[in-house]
């Protein structure tokens, strides 16, 4: 049977489009992809996955114009394009070709609460950006017309995915939105006025995110990391990611600039606060195993503008997911569940207390070294002493990596 990088390569698209349209599958390798079947018609193609594996196609229909999607005109494998046609004419005016626009979509409502929130941190702006970004679908819908049915599918594909801390930032920023709309008196829609988020999903604590605590699983992980064959960046950010336990972004985001050599020739990273999950630690500093320092220093950009210590392969920062799938063909021989890079942070922990007898490590300097959050009596700590504390918690841990095979 022969295959069609294009809808409308195949001859039988112009006897049954609609039966080319639903039986289209994207070609490998690809996740997304937009293609014209019509002077103002689109269809957009993109994969998702269960957290099992199993593979969904969706295909949709979208006004078109100039290349950019205006309006989603329904799920492609539930009305025709006959249907999507006669959709798209009720929305024209006088055959200009110009949509009717709802009066307040969401997209509108989105702008104006970012013009009314914008004294936030840039790293909030950007996530919630990011996060809207899951609305696409339904951003141009009037949002007094807006159910549970259109959004309940976004939540449950980042749930069955375990995007978990996304699913969360995107509840809370859709609950915000009606909120505002109501406040604003932009809406009357009561979408989601009243429920909390505990209510739709029971999420992992975080001591319950899947970890290892054999030696034997932690060696088949190390082989796994040295050897893995795809991009350096990911690789080496999953190799830091083991030697430290910090968090994805702290990873992801870490630049030569974090990287700091102390009057004794030793090394440190700092991480300004609002670069911190726990903002009220203040600034963090982890001393690092000198090995480590003279191996980060010589990590080099992929371009000569960037600074980053564990780019993409075009110079931009790593996404959180490109992270986790990097670890999804790991297999663990004795635990079950399959890993997330979170899990290095519970990996070293749950070593560091198990060995404590032996490493002679303390509780303080253990949780100082995961920048978890500190008791007010615990927050006013010396600097040297912390880099000193911390820097002997990742020592230890590099000498036991090392020895069950782990090399730079």
């Amino acid at each position: 049977m022969k295959v069609f990088s294009k809808i409308k390569d195949d001859p039988a698209f112009k006897t049954n489009p609609d039966k080319v349209i639903r039986n289209f599958s994207l070609p490998h390798r690809k996740n997304t992809m937009v293609e014209m079947i019509d002077e103002h018609i689109a269809v957009r193609f993109y994969r998702s996955f269960t957290k099992k594996g199993i593979q969904t196609i969706h295909r949709h229909y979208h006004y078109c114009i100039g290349g950019k999607l205006i309006k989603s005109l329904g799920n492609a494998d539930e009305i025709s394009l006959s249907k999507a046609k006669e959709t798209l004419k009720g929305l024209m005016i006088d055959d200009s070709a110009k949509l009717i626009p709802a009066k307040n979509t969401l997209a509108s409502v989105y702008r104006q609460f970012r013009r009314h929130n914008g004294n936030v941190a840039l790293a909030t702006s950007k996530r919630r950006d990011m996060s809207f970004k899951a609305l696409r679908d339904i951003c141009d819908k009037d949002i007094n017309k807006i159910s549970k049915k259109d959004i309940m599918p976004i939540l449950d594909y980042y749930y069955d995915n375990e995007k978990y801390a996304s699913l969360e930032i995107l509840f809370k920023l859709i609950k915000r939105l009606f909120r505002y709309a109501r406040i604003r008196d932009i809406s009357k829609n009561p979408l989601f006025a009243e429920e909390v988020f505990k209510d739709f999903y029971t999420i992992p604590r975080r001591s319950e995110y899947p970890y290892i605590k054999d030696d034997l699983d932690l060696t088949v992980l190390i082989k796994f990391i040295m050897n893995y064959p795809h991009q350096i960046g990911v690789k080496n950010a999953l190799i830091f990611g083991l030697l430290t336990g910090l968090r994805s972004s702290n990873v992801r985001n870490l630049t030569h600039e974090h990287l700091k050599i102390g009057d004794d020739g030793e090394y440190y990273l700092l991480f300004p606060q609002d670069e911190n999950k726990v903002k009220s630690n203040g600034d963090e500093h982890l001393g690092l195993p000198r090995e480590v320092g003279q191996w980060l220093q010589t990590l080099h950009p992929h371009h000569s503008h960037c600074p980053l210590c564990f780019a993409n392969t075009q110079g931009e920062v790593l996404s959180d997911m490109t992270l986790v799938k990097a670890l999804k063909t790991y297999a663990p021989v004795i635990a079950k569940n399959r890993l997330v890079f979170h899990s290095f942070r519970k990996i070293l922990e749950t070593f560091a207390y198990e060995k404590i007898h032996e490493n002679k490590l303390d509780p303080y300097s253990i949780e100082r070294t995961l920048f978890h959050a500190q008791r007010e009596i615990q927050k006013i700590y010396n600097k040297a002493t912390n880099i000193e504390n911390t820097r002997r918690v990742l020592t230890w841990w590099l000498g036991y990596l090392k020895g069950l095979g782990f090399k730079f």
